[in-house]
């Protein structure tokens, strides 16, 4: 199976940069499909989305015998969240196609990270604070959408989304990314098994308060998709001073890799 990551946006005013979120992903070697909700879709730029990651946003539910579109992914980025989206997951509602990923996600304990914009006026309920405990016990990991600092989420003012939006930096949501394997054609890297919490401003990789509590690490799950070793482009990976993976992926994005990779 290849390394998909699955960036999933719901209603709020951050949508409108998903297609960022996207283009940083896919700078880090992943491969990207953004999933929205309906109300998402309200903000979101499709255009740019699929100028990023070749495909429009998926929406809807398949039809009755339609092949599924797109392997599950190896990690999940919800950004935004919203108070509905956050308080259905942790109850298990799966009213929406992105619901159901989500659903999946975590009933599967496939990392996930959430960037949540709920306002001051809902942050007091009494499900969202146990619900976000819920959560962070199965080992969502949670940032805050103005520093990208991970932990404990904290409300955003209402009225303040304009500022929000122009300040927010995509690559704190973005996963590192995957160990190198082929895909039809794409040359890309997988996070090690240290590398199986995010990398976040003022949060050294690997603390153990940002290890996913059910120990899952991200693996490389390439094997079937791989070309035979004389067609393999070698690897030119990098180690930074922090001593993560850094491999350049390669310009442009091969026409035909691209068709092979199509709805599935």
């Amino acid at each position: 199976m290849a390394d998909y990551l699955a960036v999933v946006a719901c209603g709020a005013p951050l949508a409108a940069r998903v297609h960022d979120v996207a283009v940083r992903a896919i700078q880090a070697g992943w491969l990207v499909r953004v999933v929205a909700t309906p109300s998402a879709m309200n903000w979101i730029d499709n255009d740019a989305v699929e100028s990023a990651t070749g495909f429009p946003a998926l929406v809807d539910q398949r039809r009755p015998g339609q092949a599924k579109r797109f392997p599950e992914p190896a990690r999940v980025v919800v950004c935004p969240a919203t108070f509905n989206s956050v308080n259905k997951l942790a109850a298990g509602i799966m009213d929406t196609y992105a619901a159901g990923i989500l659903c999946e996600a975590l009933a599967s304990q496939v990392p996930m990270t959430v960037v949540p914009m709920v306002s001051t006026r809902l942050w007091g309920h009494p499900a969202w604070r146990r619900n976000l405990d819920t959560l962070a016990e199965a080992g969502v990991t949670f940032l805050d959408p103005r520093t990208g600092r991970a932990g404990v989420p904290q409300p955003v003012e209402s009225g303040s989304g304009p500022e929000l939006i122009a300040a927010f930096e995509p690559s704190w949501a973005g996963p590192p990314g995957p160990q190198p394997a082929l895909l039809c054609g794409w040359y890309h890297a997988a996070a090690s098994p240290s590398d199986s919490a995010l990398s976040l401003p003022g949060d050294p990789l690997g603390s153990p308060r940002r290890q996913v509590s059910t120990g899952t690490e991200v693996r490389s799950r390439d094997s079937e998709h791989r070309r035979p070793a004389a067609a393999r482009t070698p690897s030119r990976t990098r180690l930074d001073s922090a001593g993560r993976s850094r491999t350049p992926r390669p310009p442009g994005v091969d026409a035909q890799a691209r068709a092979r990779c199509r709805e599935r």
